[in-house]
């Protein structure tokens, strides 16, 4: 098994090699979800040491957090980028992924992405689960043993599909988390602009059948200061939830976010989409 060296100075060269140490070890470690498990919290803690994030939080939201024993995260899709490209043919043979220069098939899928959420949730004793896509069948396997969700990239019944997985997968202490966008922002990122699209009603639908708080989370990439941008916001109690429409959910949600935006990515101009 082969393990690259991580002294070298430069962040992305750094997440190359953490990602190329990870896909190497656990490609090892196929079968046994435990160690996968302990890997990718390890890749995480890695990343977040060479990439920080900055945190903005009350310490309302702080002290309520650890008193849930579920939670469902809504955040937006993160801006970053791929911020590295695996180019080892034989490694991108091995995940059985294709290489494509505006996709970095290594940080698919968004599994690395998102590691200052994992990082934020875990020191509140929270496992992330991410609702993610369905990736490619290794990736799939891999991120399958840490609690993730794949949803179907087609078809009506969607969100049924992710609610039959929760029902039988959900935990105490787990967070669920999810980007109701919809759609992968790796094509449109710019190094001033951030484009913000409309929320799909999956994740109201999902709050109101297991009676979960919503904790929104805006989060993006800062190219300059080459860090995260985290704002933690008010949580959104389950009984405000039961007496809001799913539409007026919805608006209050990604209006929150929004703003949150705006704070972490100063610089920014965040625009909306319409789709």
């Amino acid at each position: 098994m082969r393990h690259i060296d991580l002294c070298q100075s430069n962040p992305l060269k750094q997440a190359k090699q953490i990602l190329y140490n990870f896909y190497h070890q656990s490609l090892d470690q196929i079968n046994n979800p435990v160690e996968l498990t302990r890997l990718y919290s390890q890749t995480c803690n890695q990343l977040d040491k060479i990439i920080p994030t900055n945190i903005r939080i009350t310490r309302q939201v702080s002290t309520q957090l650890p008193n849930y024993s579920n939670i469902l995260v809504v955040a937006n899709h993160i801006n970053t980028t791929y911020l590295t490209q695996l180019t080892s043919p034989k490694l991108i043979q091995q995940l059985n992924i294709q290489h494509d220069p505006l996709h970095s098939p290594g940080l698919l899928p968004i599994i690395f992405r998102q590691y200052p959420i994992d990082n934020f949730l875990s020191q509140y004793h929270l496992s992330a689960r991410f609702i993610n896509g369905l990736p490619p069948k290794i990736l799939a396997q891999l991120s399958y043993a840490w609690g993730s969700i794949h949803v179907p990239g087609l078809g009506d019944n969607r969100t049924q599909i992710v609610i039959d997985q929760i029902e039988s997968t959900l935990n105490p202490k787990d967070a669920l988390v999810i980007f109701p966008e919809g759609k992968n922002t790796a094509k449109k990122y710019f190094k001033t602009r951030y484009y913000f699209a409309p929320f799909r009603k999956g994740f109201a639908v999902i709050a109101n059948k297991f009676n979960l708080p919503i904790l929104p989370i805006s989060i993006g990439f800062n190219l300059q200061q080459y860090s995260y941008e985290m704002k933690i916001h008010p949580i959104i109690p389950i009984e405000q939830i039961h007496k809001l429409t799913i539409t007026d959910l919805i608006s209050i949600t990604h209006q929150t976010i929004y703003r949150g935006l705006k704070e972490c990515l100063p610089k920014y101009k965040i625009l909306l989409t319409d789709k």
